[in-house]
């Protein structure tokens, strides 16, 4: 049997059409269990149009400069089933005890992270970690602070549970409804 077979062709160039690249400022964090899967939907593969948080939950914003976050995916081989490696970093340029006091609330936490990317449009807000969660597995500081860095937190599938897909998009609509629903996932 096999699990996956090509159902289309693809153009993938359009003569001055490019893809803009890098990241906004914005990251929204969600604690992987306080998503509710039940209510969250995707209509197209690939792209979540509503995604709804368990009663008294919230995400939570993080605010950095432009570029400095960073998303990626892997592609790992299986002997059974193939799957992708998701990863996120967030780069802080603050010091001080409320950012020490939120790096510590990293460990042992399980996220999804909604990653704002400098595009428009249905690329404008990627989803990582939707299957599996995101777990923290690195974390440097160093007194140097190069690039003005102080924390430089990654994120990603851990070795036991991967993606079953590259990131999936989060839009709903247009542009002014998906930011609403960002904003819905703060309040």
């Amino acid at each position: 049997m096999d699990c996956g077979r090509i159902i289309s062709g693809l153009v993938a160039g359009a003569c001055g059409t490019m893809p803009i690249g890098g990241t906004a400022t914005r990251a929204v964090i969600i604690n992987y269990q306080d998503i509710d899967r039940d209510n969250s939907t995707e209509t197209v593969k690939g792209i979540i149009d509503t995604l709804v948080l368990k009663s008294q939950k919230k995400g939570f914003l993080f605010e950095t400069v432009q570029n400095a976050n960073e998303g990626g995916a892997s592609f790992e081989r299986g002997t059974y089933f193939d799957t992708y490696t998701h990863n996120v970093t967030l780069r802080l340029f603050t010091k001080g005890n409320e950012t020490k006091t939120w790096m510590e609330s990293l460990k042992g936490s399980r996220v999804v992270i909604l990653l704002e990317n400098r595009e428009q449009g249905e690329g404008h807000w990627e989803v990582y970690g939707w299957d599996s969660g995101l777990t923290l597995s690195e974390n440097t500081y160093s007194t140097t602070f190069a690039d003005n860095v102080v924390y430089n937190p990654t994120f990603a599938s851990d070795d036991t549970s991967h993606e079953g897909a590259l990131p999936k998009t989060f839009y709903d609509t247009d542009d002014a409804t998906t930011e609403s629903a960002i904003q819905a996932l703060l309040a």
